[in-house]
């Protein structure tokens, strides 16, 4: 079971009613087979009516993947939420999240504001697709590559051993024992290295998209407050559907805390 005594009533009450609709989904699955089997054994005893009982499969055949198709939801969604809550921290404080109250668009139906909510929900997912491929600016390989030359530079850097009766270069074993050519080359002559990359890097194909690591580590930040939010909008058109008395199947991936309607609050771990 997904629920939880940890969570808050409202969230615990929709975890146990994701999980009941889960093995009520299934029920119904089973329940559709079973009148499939004993159609097809009705068959065999009544040979007049077979082509009454074939329909019959038939019309059963397609309820059956709409059955199927809805159970496999339910079911990904249910695990979904229980690995959710199963990697909460054990001294975590789970909390409720405050309740958005939703306004729909003027002449807007409610599954009409969800097909609208769930494909903005897309555009930012494609948008984080395209972020994540974001390859590096030019200016920032180069800066990359020189700080990699001043590291190898520093690690083939010999350590030096100089008295009145010898002049020794020496090693640490790890070094010695595969001959770090790179790092050599870079020691010798660091800027000719780095020159060279940079000369390199210029040869290579312009990026097409770029981004530096800061701006694509706060694009991508950005994005995920975007799909939440958009999943809490999401969430509570479902509810005011459910409160209206109709159904409305929630998305497998969607956000299993913005489904719960929590939030965690991991400083109650750490003060533990």
């Amino acid at each position: 079971m997904a629920s939880s005594s940890r969570l808050p009533l409202k969230a615990n009450v929709k975890a146990q009613a994701i999980d009941d609709s889960t093995q009520a989904a299934q029920a119904m699955v089973s329940a559709t087979l079973g009148m499939m089997r004993e159609l097809r054994d009705a068959i065999r005893n009544n040979p007049g009516r077979q082509a009454e009982f074939e329909a019959e499969i038939d019309r059963l055949s397609e309820r059956l993947e709409t059955q199927q198709a809805r159970h496999c939801a339910l079911a990904d969604l249910n695990a979904s939420v229980r690995h959710y809550l199963e990697k909460v921290p054990p001294g975590s404080s789970i909390e409720a999240a405050p309740r958005l109250k939703v306004r729909l668009k003027e002449g807007e139906s409610l599954t009409r504001a969800i097909d609208r909510i769930r494909g903005e929900i897309a555009d930012q997912v494609r948008e984080r697709h395209r972020v994540l491929r974001a390859e590096l600016p030019i200016a920032d390989r180069k800066r990359a590559a020189r700080a990699y030359v001043n590291e190898l530079a520093a690690k083939g850097s010999p350590n030096i051993t100089a008295d009145h009766d010898r002049f020794e270069l020496s090693y640490p074993p790890s070094f010695s024992a595969k001959l770090d050519v790179q790092a050599l080359l870079a020691w010798l002559n660091p800027e000719l290295f780095r020159e060279r990359l940079c000369a390199q890097i210029d040869a290579m194909p312009k990026p097409k998209f770029a981004l530096s690591t800061d701006a694509k580590r706060e694009r991508l930040r950005e994005i995920k407050a975007a799909i939440i939010e958009l999943e809490r909008e999401e969430e509570g058109l479902i509810e005011k559907a459910a409160d209206e008395g109709f159904d409305i199947a929630r998305r497998p991936d969607a956000s299993p805390a913005v489904i719960l309607g929590i939030v965690i609050n991991k400083k109650a771990h750490v003060a533990a």
